[in-house]
């Protein structure tokens, strides 16, 4: 496998994990439940995306990984990961003034807050992919 197929894959694992982790706080929102769903499914997307990443990882050559983790793409998430903790730390007020004005539960809160912190950085990742620049 060569590193553009490495990148794609770990490109799209992550977008699909940021758009399942997205869907599920959503749901979470709009459904008015704190499981709109089966709980494991965020887990189960997160475990699945882990183990994608990391078997492709292992499995291909140093040199054709090392191309598809260059620089860039390590600062990159870096960055991702840097907002989607701004993100998460600006979550707590909007979700403090929602959990104030009764417009959510805390158990609502608690399981959107807490997927929407895991989506955050992969969705930024993503918005960093369509920009180009991973």
């Amino acid at each position: 496998m060569n590193a553009t197929t490495i990148a794609t894959i770990r490109n799209g694992s992550f977008s699909l994990l940021g758009l399942v982790l997205l869907g599920y706080a959503l749901a979470v929102l709009f459904v008015g439940r704190p499981d709109p769903m089966p709980p494991w499914v965020p887990g189960l997307a997160g475990a699945l995306t882990a183990l994608v990443v990391t078997l492709i990882s292992r499995l291909n050559t140093r040199a054709a990984v090392s191309v598809a983790w260059d620089e860039l793409t390590r600062s990159e998430w870096a960055r991702s990961l840097r907002g989607g903790y701004w993100m998460a730390v600006w979550m707590y007020a909007a979700f403090g003034l929602a959990l104030f004005n009764d417009i959510v539960t805390y158990p609502q809160a608690f399981a959107a807050m807490g997927t929407l912190t895991g989506a955050a950085p992969c969705l930024l990742f993503l918005r960093a992919w369509i920009k180009g620049r991973v």
